[in-house]
């Protein structure tokens, strides 16, 4: 472990795509600015290392169900998160994410403005 940890430890960039993986909360990066670890097992952000850095994190195709853990992100700008139980849970996803992490630019493709004009025109509709 602590190898492992010395090794990681000043990378900037990490890919760590389909490897079963459900937590690293015993990791510390902090030069990390891109994590990827899609197609895993984690459930919740509160699983992920210590990034004070991390500007974009693609978590896409895990068991993410709930937003807990993602505001200790303070420099998260880009968050990918297609293909999690949040998606189907939490039709507000995007807006609950941006309220979480004032930091964030994007999700998933969409910018924070187009995610709130969109949720105001469907009001609109509605009314």
């Amino acid at each position: 472990k602590q190898w492992y940890q010395r090794r990681v430890r000043g990378c900037e960039s990490l890919i760590l795509i389909d490897n079963r993986l459900s937590e690293l909360t015993d990791l510390t990066l902090p030069c990390l600015t891109e994590l990827n670890i899609s197609l895993n097992l984690f459930t919740s952000f509160s699983d992920l290392p210590v990034c004070p850095r991390l500007v974009t994190l693609n978590i896409s195709g895990n068991r993410i169900s709930k937003v807990d853990g993602l505001q200790r992100f303070k420099t998260l700008r880009e968050l990918r998160v297609r293909n999690n139980p949040l998606l189907w849970k939490e039709p507000r996803y995007k807006q609950l994410l941006f309220e979480r992490c004032p930091s964030l630019v994007k999700i998933d493709g969409m910018t924070r403005e187009s995610v709130f004009l969109r949720e105001e025109q469907e009001k609109a509709e509605l009314n």
